[in-house]
């Protein structure tokens, strides 16, 4: 096939925020785009839920914007998507009381703080405290054991120390969606339509064949149980760093000639765990949950606890539904039981950690949604995270290939913003932007 008749100058694989991201960039710059996607909806790891009978959105996938990226923050304010400050509310749960924490950041940086550039090494977190150990209140270490092993995700033996030096669980303001997250998804969404891109859901890509200048992407359809081929002159690769490390089953992708230069750093990044489960409780169960932490109208806010299956719970506005979170080792356990086993460990936990005996939490559920990332096909995992000694891998992951394989997604984006969805878009847009400095040319116009 002729350049000038494939079907794209751009393949976008991944339909996540990184591949809208980066789809809208090329389409803007006149390239022809299509965006493959293998799941029924676009979004990626972004899942708002709006189930009849629940008092507001929920999220099972992403939920908090952070202050500290420019390019998130433009695209709010031009898609005019409506932001709240998560409250800063913080308990701490301790054998059925409850207390607020109103120094958290303080205390993980007690223990983060300890970390030094030159003691760190290649080691992991939990290895850099036996090698230089520090006399650490219980109570401070619990807390840094859960912001590491529950807001990042990683075990505490394979989480780089280095990547988290001086680390606090809010450097910068948080914030959130309160009319969904996946507002910000139907606006890229629209936006790559208005532009002319071609979308294509249940589309799971199963090859990539290239050289330099060509790229053949072989599909498998969904929805008509049919192969097909697609050609380009380059692809935007924006799978998640679990899809990209898989070597077969459901969702795998078979990269011909093999990414030798990726597969050493691929093997050794991390993929974070996460379970997450969201609780619908009745106004008379919600109402003595807030009665633990006092008399009050508002949103809960965070609780946070140790020993039990899921040690973090919150709600952030004020309704009726709870959010139950587990990452790390303790989200590993949790997916190996079924639905039924997590959905009464999430109960037993909420009861352990409010103090209120399991017959009441019983009675006060009325609904729950959860989603397993970690065996999701699509994912296989939550978000990634810094490995031990891999501090400089998701730079090496986001270097393009020959000028003609381009790499996008939370997992190539640097430093703190690893993990995180602002981190996947500003991806997308630096794809865009490399793509286009290597000279791709449209073929023809819209």
């Amino acid at each position: 096939m002729k350049p000038e008749d494939s079907e794209a100058d751009v393949i976008v694989i991944g339909g996540g925020v990184a591949g809208l991201a980066a789809a809208r960039a090329l389409a803007k710059r006149r390239r022809r785009v299509v965006l493959l996607e293998a799941r029924d909806r676009l979004g990626g790891r972004i899942f708002t839920r709006r189930p009849k009978g629940w008092p507001e959105p929920f999220e099972l996938g992403a939920q908090f914007v952070h202050a500290g990226n420019a390019d998130i923050w433009r695209l709010l304010r031009e898609a005019r998507i409506r932001v709240s400050k998560v409250p800063n509310l913080h308990y701490l749960a301790q054998r059925g009381s409850m207390s607020q924490i109103r120094d958290l950041d303080r205390r993980i940086f007690s223990v983060t703080r300890l970390i030094t550039e030159r003691g760190a090494g290649n080691l992991s977190f939990a290895d850099y405290f036996r090698r230089h150990p520090h006399p650490v209140p219980p109570a401070n270490w619990n807390l840094a054991k859960g912001f590491v092993e529950g807001f990042e995700a990683a075990p505490m033996e394979k989480i780089s120390a280095r990547s988290l030096a001086g680390a606090q669980m809010d450097e910068e303001e948080q914030f959130m969606v309160p009319g969904g997250y996946d507002q910000v998804v139907s606006f890229l969404v629209s936006e790559c339509l208005r532009l002319g891109v071609t979308m294509m859901t249940s589309t799971v890509v199963r090859s990539v064949t290239w050289r330099k200048g060509n790229v053949v992407v072989g599909t498998w359809d969904v929805l008509l149980k049919k192969a097909h081929e697609l050609e380009s002159d380059v692809a935007v690769v924006t799978l998640p760093l679990g899809v990209l490390q898989a070597r077969s089953g459901k969702g795998a992708v078979s990269f011909r000639p093999s990414l030798a230069g990726k597969k050493k750093v691929l093997s050794k990044m991390g993929m974070g765990r996460v379970y997450r489960i969201a609780l619908r409780l009745s106004p008379t169960g919600w109402k003595r949950v807030l009665s633990k932490v006092g008399p009050k109208r508002g949103p809960l806010g965070f609780v946070h606890s140790s020993g039990v299956r899921l040690p973090t719970w919150w709600s952030l506005k004020a309704g009726t539904s709870i959010v139950g979170w587990a990452g790390g080792p303790d989200a590993t356990a949790l997916m190996g039981l079924t639905p039924g086993e997590r959905l009464s460990a999430a109960i037993r936990s909420l009861a352990a950690v409010l103090g209120i005996p399991l017959s009441g939490i019983i009675r006060a559920v009325t609904a729950s949604e959860e989603w397993d990332w970690n065996n999701d096909p699509y994912s296989r995992g939550a978000y990634s995270f810094i490995a031990a000694g891999q501090d400089n891998a998701s730079r090496e992951l986001a270097k393009p290939v020959k000028g003609t394989l381009f790499f996008a997604g939370e997992a190539t984006a640097d430093g703190i913003e690893t993990g995180t969805v602002h981190g996947a878009f500003s991806s997308g847009l630096r794809a865009a932007r490399q793509v286009l400095a290597a000279k791709v040319k449209p073929h023809g116009s819209f």
